[in-house]
């Protein structure tokens, strides 16, 4: 029987991720590397998200929470809005 389970730490040979990503980059390609990218930082997001919002004390502190969230979603893309206006009026 192993001594160390499936996806134990500290792992005995790690994977050199940069080689992995050349590989990969080299077979499917840079528009598909620019799709995985964004998927990925999505995802990143969403689950940094996730772990604030299971930090709150109770379900209402988290309704809270999401408000503050949503409100400066708002903000943020009112700003990108207003950038790319602006960028696009100067061009």
């Amino acid at each position: 029987m192993p001594s160390k389970t499936p996806g134990a730490w500290p792992v005995d040979e790690p994977l050199d991720l940069d080689a992995i990503e050349a590989r990969a980059e080299a077979e499917y390609g840079a528009q598909y590397m620019r799709i995985q990218a964004e998927r990925a930082r999505w995802h990143h997001v969403f689950a940094s998200l996730r772990q604030y919002l299971t930090e709150q004390p109770n379900p209402r502190a988290v309704r809270a929470a999401l408000r503050r969230i949503h409100t400066e979603l708002d903000r943020l893309g009112d700003d990108v809005i207003a950038d790319m206006t602006r960028t696009e009026t100067n061009q």
